[in-house]
């Protein structure tokens, strides 16, 4: 079955024969980076020219803690149709959007990261400043100055007041 020679978007042509691959290409900014999921051959760079772009995957959370991505799996799917095949990061992600887990360490992968959500979170120890260190002490001297005698306490002073005597 031969291939169109130009995809739906794009523009690289399709060489007969060579390896295909859907795979991420690292766009944006430095410390802002954007991954779109492209189609490609395997042996190009990743910042060649791309055959098909298939999706897009945003890693940094936005204001609602989501990391956004968006795929055309109506295409994905026609593209491993016809041979191509996953990089390992495309499958995680394809794996965790919904679409059937390509490669097995996907599934496990997003099991274990629903597990570990489901777990509740220990709560993390505040480290107290010299300040709150000093109120906490100060206050639990004045708590002992101004607590009940006990029995105990009676006896002692009693001891003392003996020996002293």
């Amino acid at each position: 079955m031969p291939l169109p020679p130009v995809p739906a978007s794009g523009g690289a042509a399709i060489k007969e024969g060579a390896r295909l691959l859907i795979r991420f290409s690292r766009k944006g900014c430095t410390n802002r980076p954007f991954y779109h999921l492209q189609l490609s051959h395997s042996k190009l760079e990743l910042d060649d020219q791309c055959i098909e772009q298939l999706g897009t995957y945003d890693p940094l959370p936005n204001e609602r803690n989501e990391k956004l991505v968006s795929c055309n799996f109506e295409r994905i799917r026609y593209w491993l149709g016809e041979g191509a095949t996953c990089s390992h990061g495309a499958s995680v992600i394809l794996g965790l959007a919904g679409f059937f887990p390509i490669h097995p360490s996907s599934y496990m992968t997003a099991w274990k990261n629903r597990s570990e959500a489901e777990k509740p979170e220990p709560p993390m120890p505040k480290k107290l400043t010299w300040r709150e260190r000093k109120k906490i002490l100060m206050k639990q001297a004045e708590d002992a100055r101004n607590a009940p005698p006990t029995e105990d306490d009676s006896e002692e002073k009693e001891k003392v007041a003996e020996s002293s005597s």
